[in-house]
């Protein structure tokens, strides 16, 4: 008797421990549902670039060019007509926050150039809401007093552009030899000019930011004066050659090789 009662608890333990099992290894239980995570709206000012018009109430000096764009990503950079510069904004609403702690080159220019450049970034750090209307874009302080408003800046490549600048093929951004105006025209698919001496003209392929010029081809004429106006037309071929990207900023062309370098600096007109 006690022998059979063992079997039978031992028999009825094993059911129990096999319904057990079968009970955990169902089905499983449900994971709780992902809530998706917020996504921040595009600010209104992404992908916009913009040039001075009005700083402070007056028009910037002749001869300067203010910008400011404003990426996708955050990133404010621009011109403060002296110096290259960059920082950070966001937006919520019209509201508008710029940092003030702004990165630029280091290059020295006029005194009156440099104190507009100056006034120009604390109105940017100092704004605080902004609108837009249009073409215009105006930012204003925490009273609302206007600080600088912007017009829509043309990005168009076709036009007559004056060599400010070319690297030299060794190490420098040099300017044109004192007594010539190296000048280029583009047109939708060519670009033709003069670096001093020959007449100059070739193709282009424009893909976004994304360029290829050349190979120029010249007429054959040697000119002997001024000095070094040989070596500078074919140095400055060169550089428009190596160029892989081109940005327009109002009357501001810049190509760039494809190391970043500077290949060429020049201006509308």
């Amino acid at each position: 008797m006690t022998r059979g009662r063992i079997r039978r608890v031992g028999a009825l333990a094993l059911l129990v421990a096999l319904a057990t099992t079968a009970c955990a290894g169902g089905v499983a239980s449900p994971e709780p549902a992902r809530t998706p995570e917020p996504t921040t709206p595009a600010s209104p000012l992404a992908d916009t670039r913009w040039e001075v018009a009005d700083l402070d109430g007056a028009p910037p000096a002749a001869d300067s060019t203010l910008t400011a764009a404003f990426g996708a990503d955050g990133a404010l950079t621009g011109s403060g007509g002296c110096n290259r510069f960059t920082t950070r904004y966001s937006t919520t609403g019209t509201e508008i926050r710029i940092d003030a702690a702004v990165a630029s080159t280091m290059i020295a220019c006029d005194e009156a150039v440099m104190a507009q450049e100056a006034a120009f970034l604390t109105s940017l750090g100092a704004a605080r809401t902004f609108a837009l209307a249009a073409d215009r874009l105006t930012l204003s302080d925490e009273a609302g007093k206007a600080l600088v408003a912007f017009s829509a800046q043309s990005e168009e490549l076709a036009g007559t552009w004056q060599v400010l600048g070319y690297h030299d093929g060794a190490s420098a951004v040099v300017s044109p030899i004192e007594g010539t105006t190296p000048t280029f025209e583009f047109t939708d698919d060519s670009v033709s000019g003069t670096a001093g001496c020959n007449r100059l003209n070739s193709g282009y392929t424009l893909d976004g930011t994304a360029i290829k010029l050349g190979p120029f081809m010249s007429t054959r004429m040697a000119c002997a004066e001024p000095a070094g106006v040989m070596e500078q037309e074919a140095a400055l071929v060169a550089a428009l050659e190596s160029a892989a990207t081109v940005s327009v900023e109002g009357d501001n062309l810049e190509l760039r090789r494809a190391d970043g370098a500077t290949a060429a600096r020049l201006k509308r007109g």
